[in-house]
């Protein structure tokens, strides 16, 4: 079958179509919201774990309380967004159920991969979480042609992996300061991005 140029541009207007129709989605679906309010909760927890490096045993107690309002703010955020009428095409169902089925997987692979990882200790432990996790977000750019989730999912993991090699072999003692600014400040830049120009 022979592609003409105006079947090539017909069929490339549908990509963009669809690629938009996805942007549009993902942020009047609440994903706004909930960047950044894990950008709120990371900000909050690095800074507060910065504040209690004295006192390593209530870190771990910090960051239960910060997943528990995140994953909890999470849900109600989800549960209210669940409610506006859903008219998306069968093609974005199928694309919001690889990403659901995508982070599953991420997270079962990041679990195994820490446990053949082990021993660890807590700032590689950090350091290679945010990274996943990024890693995450380049491939969501990748899926949705988006440049600056792409931007986002690098530069923060560069800024991780910086943090960590200065605080390893530099003697930098400022690692969870600089993660509350780069990990949560990249997390709640990006949920107001989508906010601002994904509708």
């Amino acid at each position: 079958m022979e592609v003409t140029p105006d079947s090539a541009r017909h069929a490339l207007g549908d990509v963009q179509q669809t690629m938009l129709e996805m942007r549009r989605h993902v942020a009047s679906r609440g994903t706004d919201w909930v960047l950044m309010l894990w950008g709120i909760v990371w900000i909050a927890c690095y800074v507060t774990t910065h504040l209690l490096l004295s006192q390593p045993a209530y870190i771990g107690w910090v960051w239960l309380a910060g997943n528990a309002i995140g994953l909890g703010g999470m849900a109600m955020l989800f549960t209210v967004f669940g409610r506006r009428p859903d008219v998306r095409s069968q093609s974005m169902r199928k694309l919001g159920w690889r990403m659901f089925w995508f982070w599953i997987a991420l997270a079962l692979f990041g679990n195994a991969w820490l446990v053949m990882l082990w021993p660890w200790y807590p700032l590689q432990m950090n350091a290679f979480l945010v990274t996943l996790i990024m890693f995450a977000y380049v491939v969501i750019g990748l899926w949705m042609d988006s440049r600056f989730m792409i931007v986002l999912g690098a530069a923060v993991a560069i800024g991780a992996l910086a943090g960590y090699l200065l605080t390893m072999f530099g003697g930098f003692t400022y690692y969870n300061l600089w993660m509350a600014m780069v990990g949560g400040g990249g997390l709640f830049g990006s949920g107001l991005y989508m906010r601002l120009a994904w509708r």
